[in-house]
């Protein structure tokens, strides 16, 4: 397994943890993709645009937060405080899913006393299998 973040290649046990700590939001993103209903007062859809992602282009939906800075109270009752968010997903040709193609979230979280967070995530090639 290897993960590329901008200069570097991180392999093994490094690139497995890159794959939890920062493809691990994407649960998040999914679950707020299955939940909009319950979010739609924090986000709303920015439109829509075409990506290519490797051989497969297909039409994402772009969210961006409503107001920001935006709190968001977790189930595990902590809070986020955004200031920024943005999130592209669609579904390629031959998948039943959305996929998020795009993340971009910055805030800080109540863990900690206050913990920065930023991290973006794009998807770079896809196979639908």
């Amino acid at each position: 397994m290897a993960v590329n973040f901008g200069q570097g290649n991180d392999t093994g046990a490094e690139a497995a943890s890159d794959v939890q700590t920062y493809f691990g939001e994407f649960a998040v993103v999914q679950g707020f993709l299955q939940e909009q209903s319950l979010y739609s007062n924090l986000f709303r859809s920015n439109g829509t645009s075409s990506v290519t992602i490797g051989s497969q282009t297909f039409n994402v939906t772009n969210y961006v937060a409503i107001a920001l800075p935006e709190s968001i109270q977790l189930c595990n009752g902590e809070t986020d405080s955004l200031t920024a968010y943005t999130l592209s997903e669609g579904m390629p040709s031959g998948s039943t899913l959305e996929v998020p193609t795009f993340v971009d979230i910055a805030g800080t979280s109540s863990l900690n006393g206050g913990t920065p967070f930023a991290f973006t995530v794009r998807i770079t090639s896809l196979t639908v299998g």
